[in-house]
Protein backbone atom coordinates (compact mmCIF):
# COMPACT_ATOMS: atom_id res chain seq x y z
CA UNK A 1 0.00 0.00 0.00
CA UNK A 2 1.36 3.41 -0.83
CA UNK A 3 -0.02 6.32 1.68
CA UNK A 4 -0.40 9.88 1.30
CA UNK A 5 1.55 11.33 4.36
CA UNK A 6 0.44 14.86 4.11
CA UNK A 7 -3.11 13.62 4.69
CA UNK A 8 -2.37 9.91 6.34
CA UNK A 9 -4.74 7.92 3.56
CA UNK A 10 -4.21 5.30 1.63
CA UNK A 11 -3.31 6.82 -1.80
CA UNK A 12 -3.09 3.59 -3.84
CA UNK A 13 -2.85 0.38 -3.47
CA UNK A 14 -2.30 -3.37 -5.92
CA UNK A 15 -1.90 -6.95 -4.70
CA UNK A 16 1.49 -8.60 -4.69
CA UNK A 17 2.25 -12.35 -4.15
CA UNK A 18 5.54 -12.28 -1.85
CA UNK A 19 4.88 -13.18 1.35
CA UNK A 20 8.62 -12.99 2.33
CA UNK A 21 9.97 -10.43 4.86
CA UNK A 22 12.75 -9.08 2.24
CA UNK A 23 11.53 -5.35 1.80
CA UNK A 24 10.00 -4.04 -1.43
CA UNK A 25 12.08 -0.39 -2.82
CA UNK A 26 10.55 2.07 -5.13
CA UNK A 27 12.20 4.54 -7.16
CA UNK A 28 12.38 6.49 -10.11
CA UNK A 29 12.55 4.75 -13.91
CA UNK A 30 12.30 6.54 -17.14
CA UNK A 31 10.23 9.66 -15.41
CA UNK A 32 7.95 7.32 -13.48
CA UNK A 33 7.70 5.46 -10.30
CA UNK A 34 8.27 2.13 -10.22
CA UNK A 35 8.91 -0.71 -7.16
CA UNK A 36 11.15 -2.96 -6.84
CA UNK A 37 9.13 -6.24 -4.85
CA UNK A 38 9.69 -9.81 -4.06
CA UNK A 39 7.75 -12.56 -6.28
CA UNK A 40 6.13 -16.30 -5.16
CA UNK A 41 9.41 -17.06 -6.85
CA UNK A 42 11.83 -17.18 -4.35
CA UNK A 43 14.51 -15.49 -6.76
CA UNK A 44 12.92 -13.77 -8.47
CA UNK A 45 12.13 -9.93 -8.17
CA UNK A 46 9.36 -7.80 -10.36
CA UNK A 47 9.97 -4.04 -11.01
CA UNK A 48 6.50 -3.31 -11.79
CA UNK A 49 5.02 0.41 -12.87
CA UNK A 50 3.02 2.43 -9.73
CA UNK A 51 0.96 4.21 -12.24
CA UNK A 52 -0.09 1.01 -14.66
CA UNK A 53 0.38 -1.61 -11.96
CA UNK A 54 1.71 -3.64 -15.01
CA UNK A 55 5.23 -5.59 -14.79
CA UNK A 56 8.17 -3.78 -16.77
CA UNK A 57 10.75 -6.96 -16.28
CA UNK A 58 11.24 -10.01 -14.31
CA UNK A 59 15.21 -10.53 -12.48
CA UNK A 60 15.45 -14.34 -12.84
CA UNK A 61 18.40 -15.56 -12.07
CA UNK A 62 19.91 -18.41 -14.88
CA UNK A 63 21.45 -20.68 -12.92
CA UNK A 64 19.78 -23.69 -11.92
CA UNK A 65 20.93 -23.50 -8.48
CA UNK A 66 20.59 -19.54 -7.95
CA UNK A 67 17.14 -19.67 -9.24
CA UNK A 68 16.09 -21.62 -5.89
CA UNK A 69 17.79 -18.82 -3.66
CA UNK A 70 15.63 -16.51 -1.61
CA UNK A 71 15.53 -13.10 -1.79
CA UNK A 72 16.83 -11.44 1.44
CA UNK A 73 17.58 -7.43 0.22
CA UNK A 74 17.00 -5.47 -2.19
CA UNK A 75 19.12 -1.59 -2.65
CA UNK A 76 18.92 0.62 -6.05
CA UNK A 77 21.60 1.93 -7.49
CA UNK A 78 21.26 5.29 -9.19
CA UNK A 79 17.71 5.45 -8.31
CA UNK A 80 17.75 9.10 -10.11
CA UNK A 81 19.63 8.17 -12.84
CA UNK A 82 18.57 7.30 -16.75
CA UNK A 83 19.87 3.68 -16.21
CA UNK A 84 19.52 2.56 -12.36
CA UNK A 85 20.72 -0.95 -11.74
CA UNK A 86 19.45 -3.52 -8.71
CA UNK A 87 21.49 -4.86 -5.77
CA UNK A 88 20.02 -7.91 -4.61
CA UNK A 89 21.54 -10.07 -1.89
CA UNK A 90 19.82 -14.13 -1.43
CA UNK A 91 19.96 -16.15 1.09
CA UNK A 92 22.74 -18.31 -0.41
CA UNK A 93 24.93 -15.33 0.49
CA UNK A 94 25.21 -14.01 -2.67
CA UNK A 95 24.87 -10.60 -3.97
CA UNK A 96 24.08 -9.38 -7.16
CA UNK A 97 24.03 -6.67 -9.93
CA UNK A 98 21.47 -6.97 -12.20
CA UNK A 99 20.73 -4.26 -15.17
CA UNK A 100 17.08 -3.84 -15.03
CA UNK A 101 16.57 -2.52 -18.74
CA UNK A 102 18.10 -5.66 -20.25
CA UNK A 103 16.58 -7.41 -16.99
CA UNK A 104 20.56 -9.12 -16.89
CA UNK A 105 22.31 -10.22 -14.27
CA UNK A 106 25.99 -8.49 -14.54
CA UNK A 107 27.72 -10.09 -11.50
CA UNK A 108 27.41 -11.93 -8.84
CA UNK A 109 29.44 -12.47 -5.79
CA UNK A 110 29.62 -15.21 -2.51
CA UNK A 111 30.41 -12.93 0.46
CA UNK A 112 29.35 -14.89 3.26
CA UNK A 113 27.60 -18.74 3.27
CA UNK A 114 24.66 -17.31 5.66
CA UNK A 115 21.84 -15.28 4.79
CA UNK A 116 22.73 -11.80 3.30
CA UNK A 117 20.10 -10.02 6.57
CA UNK A 118 21.68 -6.58 5.11
CA UNK A 119 23.54 -4.39 2.46
CA UNK A 120 23.87 -1.02 1.63
CA UNK A 121 25.70 0.31 -1.21
CA UNK A 122 27.62 4.22 -1.53
CA UNK A 123 28.13 5.18 -4.98
CA UNK A 124 29.75 8.06 -4.54
CA UNK A 125 32.54 6.37 -2.40
CA UNK A 126 31.72 2.79 -4.79
CA UNK A 127 31.64 1.05 -0.97
CA UNK A 128 29.74 -1.75 -0.23
CA UNK A 129 29.03 -3.43 2.83
CA UNK A 130 26.61 -6.76 3.88
CA UNK A 131 26.22 -8.55 7.19
CA UNK A 132 25.08 -12.00 8.02
CA UNK A 133 24.84 -14.47 11.10
CA UNK A 134 28.19 -14.52 11.83
CA UNK A 135 30.67 -11.66 13.42
CA UNK A 136 31.55 -10.23 10.62
CA UNK A 137 30.97 -7.21 8.05
CA UNK A 138 31.76 -7.66 4.32
CA UNK A 139 33.00 -4.91 2.53
CA UNK A 140 32.88 -4.51 -1.66
CA UNK A 141 33.38 -2.26 -4.66
CA UNK A 142 31.78 -2.85 -8.04
CA UNK A 143 34.74 -2.07 -10.62
CA UNK A 144 34.54 -0.58 -14.33
CA UNK A 145 33.99 -4.15 -15.90
CA UNK A 146 30.58 -4.04 -13.27
CA UNK A 147 31.63 -7.10 -11.55
CA UNK A 148 31.20 -7.25 -7.63
CA UNK A 149 34.74 -7.51 -6.05
CA UNK A 150 35.44 -8.48 -2.13
CA UNK A 151 37.70 -5.97 -0.61
CA UNK A 152 38.29 -6.42 3.27
CA UNK A 153 36.26 -8.42 5.85
CA UNK A 154 35.77 -6.58 9.25
CA UNK A 155 34.91 -8.61 12.18
CA UNK A 156 32.83 -7.29 15.47
CA UNK A 157 32.71 -8.61 18.41
CA UNK A 158 29.35 -11.02 18.71
CA UNK A 159 27.63 -12.56 15.87
CA UNK A 160 24.72 -11.58 13.79
CA UNK A 161 24.12 -7.91 11.35
CA UNK A 162 20.16 -6.64 11.25
CA UNK A 163 21.22 -3.51 9.84
CA UNK A 164 23.75 -1.39 7.83
CA UNK A 165 23.51 1.96 6.50
CA UNK A 166 26.38 4.23 5.17
CA UNK A 167 25.43 8.10 5.63
CA UNK A 168 24.92 10.60 2.52
CA UNK A 169 28.21 12.60 2.94
CA UNK A 170 30.14 8.87 2.77
CA UNK A 171 32.60 9.32 5.77
CA UNK A 172 31.07 6.89 8.09
CA UNK A 173 28.99 3.87 8.17
CA UNK A 174 26.59 2.15 10.99
CA UNK A 175 25.55 -1.51 11.65
CA UNK A 176 22.84 -2.44 14.26
CA UNK A 177 23.54 -5.79 15.91
CA UNK A 178 21.95 -8.31 17.14
CA UNK A 179 23.65 -7.85 20.55
CA UNK A 180 21.70 -4.55 20.96
CA UNK A 181 24.79 -2.26 19.88
CA UNK A 182 25.27 0.15 17.49
CA UNK A 183 29.12 0.20 15.91
CA UNK A 184 29.96 3.03 13.25
CA UNK A 185 32.89 2.87 11.16
CA UNK A 186 35.04 4.91 8.65
CA UNK A 187 34.36 4.41 5.35
CA UNK A 188 37.75 6.04 4.34
CA UNK A 189 39.65 3.33 6.56
CA UNK A 190 36.96 0.99 7.75
CA UNK A 191 38.19 1.15 11.01
CA UNK A 192 35.88 1.03 13.97
CA UNK A 193 34.95 4.48 15.55
CA UNK A 194 32.25 4.11 18.04
CA UNK A 195 29.89 1.27 19.95
CA UNK A 196 26.96 2.92 21.18
CA UNK A 197 24.94 0.86 23.64
CA UNK A 198 21.22 2.33 24.50
CA UNK A 199 18.66 -0.95 22.94
CA UNK A 200 18.32 -3.81 25.30
CA UNK A 201 17.07 -6.03 21.85
CA UNK A 202 18.21 -6.47 18.26
CA UNK A 203 19.03 -3.27 16.25
CA UNK A 204 16.54 -4.06 13.18
CA UNK A 205 16.54 -0.58 11.27
CA UNK A 206 18.92 2.37 10.33
CA UNK A 207 18.65 5.87 8.97
CA UNK A 208 20.41 8.92 8.85
CA UNK A 209 18.97 12.29 8.37
CA UNK A 210 19.76 15.23 6.00
CA UNK A 211 21.32 16.91 9.07
CA UNK A 212 23.59 13.40 9.96
CA UNK A 213 21.77 12.32 13.01
CA UNK A 214 21.12 8.58 13.04
CA UNK A 215 18.19 7.48 13.86
CA UNK A 216 17.72 3.76 15.09
CA UNK A 217 14.85 0.93 15.57
CA UNK A 218 15.03 -2.47 17.98
CA UNK A 219 12.97 -5.04 18.80
CA UNK A 220 13.14 -3.44 22.43
CA UNK A 221 10.05 -1.76 21.15
CA UNK A 222 12.04 1.85 21.02
CA UNK A 223 14.03 4.05 18.78
CA UNK A 224 16.92 6.00 19.69
CA UNK A 225 17.88 9.16 17.96
CA UNK A 226 22.00 10.14 17.94
CA UNK A 227 24.22 13.35 16.92
CA UNK A 228 26.83 11.28 15.13
CA UNK A 229 30.37 13.32 13.94
CA UNK A 230 28.24 16.16 12.44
Amino acid sequence: MLYQIKHTFIADSFRCTSLSFCAAVTFRLGGATVIAIPTHHQSQVDVVSMDTKQTICSLTPQNTTAAHDMCMQIRVLGGQSEHPMLLIGYESGNIALWDIHQAGELSRLQCCTDPVMSLDYSHEENLGVSGSADAVLRTWRINEQQCIVSTEDIEIRNTGVGCVKIRDDGKLFASGGWDSRLRLFSVKTLRPLAVLCQHTGTVQCLAFAADNTLAAGSSDCTISVWSIYK
